[in-house]
C-alpha cells in the first residue's frame, strides 16, 4: 500500500471465482459511476479461467483496482480478506456477474451517511438480469412508488415481515461491517442473513433511496446445481426467520428493550415490546405461543409505544 495516496472514501469489495466472462462489465459498472473517490477490491477464489488476465489489464490503467487470487472456501472467507484489506469509510459488497445501473448510487450512499449519522446502512432497487444480458424484473413492487419505513422505523417493519434487504447494492459504514460480519467458518449460504440479522438485532438502522441501483445476474453457475441451492436457500430463510422470531421472543419473554444506535454504535433509543411488563407466568405463556401473526400485531402497538418512550431516552 502507498502510504502517501488519500484514502479513498468508498470501498467496494468483488468476491470472484472463474467468472472472468463477466468481470469486464462488472467493473465497468463500477468505472461509470459520477462518485470517483472509491477503490475496487477483487477478492478472487483462485480462478483457473482468465479472471486473474482481466484483473491485470485492468490495474495496469486503474490505480484503484486492488486483487488478491488465492484458494478460499467460499464466498464469507473472500468478504472477511475484502474488508481486512479495505481503506476506505464505507463498504458496498458486489459479486463478479453483478453489476450498478444507476449512475449516481455511491455518491448518493455516501452523501447520506455523510450527513445522517443515525444511518449506517443506505439500500435501494435492484434489478433482474438474463444470462443473454437482459434487464427484467425490478424487485419490491411495493417500494417503486412509496418508500418504506426509515432509519429506527425499519425495525418494526422487520420484526413484522422479516424483509431482506438486496446484497449487492447496499453501502455500509465499514466499521459496523466489521461489527456484523458472521465469523468465517459459518457456512457462505448463510453469510447475507447472519449480517442482516445481526444488523437488526444490534439495532443498527437503515435508509432507503428509491433507485434502481444494480442489475443481479443470473448465469450457468447459479443455475447448475439448482436443487442443491433450492435446499441451501430454503435453510438460510429458516435460518433468518429463527433468528428474528427468536429475537421478538427475548425482547418479550424476557423484559429486555431493543436498543438502537447511531452509525457509529452509541446507543441513542431503548424500548420494549408489548407484554415485556407482564407478569412472568404470562410471559412465560407469550413466549410459548409467539407466532408471526402475534410479531405482526404486536408490532402496531409497538409502534405507538415507541412515540410515547422515545422521548425518554433522547439524548442531548
Amino acid at each position: 500500500m502507498d502510504v502517501t495516496k488519500p484514502e479513498p472514501i468508498l470501498s467496494i469489495i468483488c468476491p470472484s471465482k472463474n467468472l472472468g466472462n463477466y468481470l469486464q462489465a462488472t467493473l465497468d459498472s463500477i468505472y461509470q459511476q459520477d462518485f470517483q473517490n472509491y477503490e475496487i477490491i477483487v477478492v478472487d477464489g483462485g480462478s483457473t479461467d482468465d479472471t486473474v488476465d482481466i484483473l491485470k489489464r485492468n490495474q495496469a490503467r486503474e490505480a484503484r483496482l486492488r486483487f488478491i487470487s488465492e484458494p478460499d472456501s467460499g464466498v464469507l472467507e473472500a468478504l472477511w480478506k475484502g474488508l481486512k484489506m479495505a481503506r476506505g469509510r464505507y463498504v458496498i459488497q458486489t459479486f463478479v456477474s453483478d453489476g450498478f445501473l444507476y449512475k449516481g448510487w455511491f455518491r448518493e450512499c455516501c452523501e447520506v451517511l455523510d450527513t445522517l449519522p443515525d444511518v449506517a446502512l443506505v439500500w435501494g432497487l435492484r434489478q433482474r438480469m438474463t444470462r443473454a444480458d437482459e434487464l427484467t424484473h425490478i424487485s419490491f413492487e411495493q417500494f417503486h412508488q412509496t418508500d418504506p419505513p426509515q432509519g429506527g422505523e425499519f425495525f418494526f417493519y422487520w420484526m413484522k415481515t422479516g424483509f431482506v434487504l438486496p446484497e449487492p447494492n447496499y453501502c455500509l459504514r465499514r466499521e459496523v461491517m466489521e461489527r456484523i460480519m458472521p465469523p468465517p467458518d459459518l457456512m457462505s449460504s448463510l453469510c447475507h442473513y447472519a449480517l442482516l440479522a445481526n444488523f437488526f438485532t444490534q439495532g443498527y438502522q437503515p435508509y432507503f433511496l428509491r433507485h434502481v441501483a444494480n442489475y443481479c445476474r443470473q448465469h450457468a453457475g447459479q443455475l447448475g446445481e439448482q436443487e442443491n441451492f433450492n435446499g441451501q436457500k430454503r435453510a438460510a430463510l429458516n435460518y433468518y426467520k429463527h433468528r428474528r422470531r427468536s429475537y421478538c421472543d427475548l425482547l418479550i419473554a424476557a423484559n429486555r428493550p431493543h436498543v438502537f444506535r447511531d452509525g457509529g454504535g452509541r446507543p441513542t433509543t431503548e424500548v420494549k415490546l408489548p407484554g415485556a411488563r407482564l407478569p412472568a407466568v404470562l410471559r412465560s405463556t407469550l413466549r410459548a405461543a409467539m407466532t408471526p401473526e402475534i410479531v405482526l400485531r404486536s408490532t402496531l402497538v409497538f409502534e405507538q409505544l415507541r412515540h410515547r418512550v422515545k422521548h425518554l431516552f433522547r439524548r442531548d
